[in-house]
């Protein structure tokens, strides 16, 4: 009976982390796609030479 329990519980609480880390993901894609262009952008203009 306590594991019948334990799974309708679970769903709530699995979907809120889902959904989480859906949004993380979205946010991390984001910043990627924004952030690697500028930071070609910086690269070049300095001239793009290895160091």
């Amino acid at each position: 009976m306590d594991v019948e329990a334990c799974k309708d519980a679970a769903p709530a609480r699995s979907k809120t982390v889902h959904n989480l880390l859906v949004a993380l993901n979205c946010g991390m894609l984001t910043l990627g796609a924004v952030g690697g262009p500028l930071l070609s952008r910086v690269y070049f203009s300095k001239g793009g030479r290895r160091k």
